[in-house]
């Protein structure tokens, strides 16, 4: 009887670590909504591209490399060729189909001084990379 009568004040622990929960689950879903909006989806297409660049180096240090020619490159891993090349707006790896770029309007590759350079344009900008070192 005496419990019915007494009146809470305040939340419990319980109920207020679930609210303080719900709270940043919803504060961190509106971080990740408008953090997308802060670069246009061309500047979002320049850096997975830069992104691809890295990972051209990485596999390539990895890689012999037995032919550059203009639009693609010929190169051992794993005791297995794989020709990287620019077909259509993409930069992809065969066998199978890892694409490294994408969005491209035009690119290359070009040998020089046992220097690998990439060149590419996307969305009108045009970038020029080193990819590896031959020995």
């Amino acid at each position: 009887m005496w419990l019915s009568m007494h009146h809470r004040r305040g939340f419990t622990l319980i109920e207020l670590l679930i609210a303080l929960n719900l709270s940043m689950v919803v504060i961190h879903l509106m971080v990740f909504a408008l953090s997308s909006l802060r670069f246009p989806s061309s500047q979002i297409d320049i850096r997975q591209n830069l992104n691809g660049v890295y990972q051209l180096r990485q596999r390539l240090a990895l890689c012999r490399v037995k032919k550059v020619e203009r639009r693609s490159i010929l190169c051992t891993f794993d005791h297995k060729e794989h020709e990287l090349r620019f077909e259509d707006d993409r930069l992809v790896m065969r066998p199978g189909y890892v694409v490294y770029m994408e969005n491209l309007e035009a690119g290359f590759f070009e040998e020089q001084d046992k220097v690998i350079r990439v060149a590419f344009t996307a969305e009108g900008e045009e970038v020029h990379a080193v990819l590896a070192m031959l020995e």
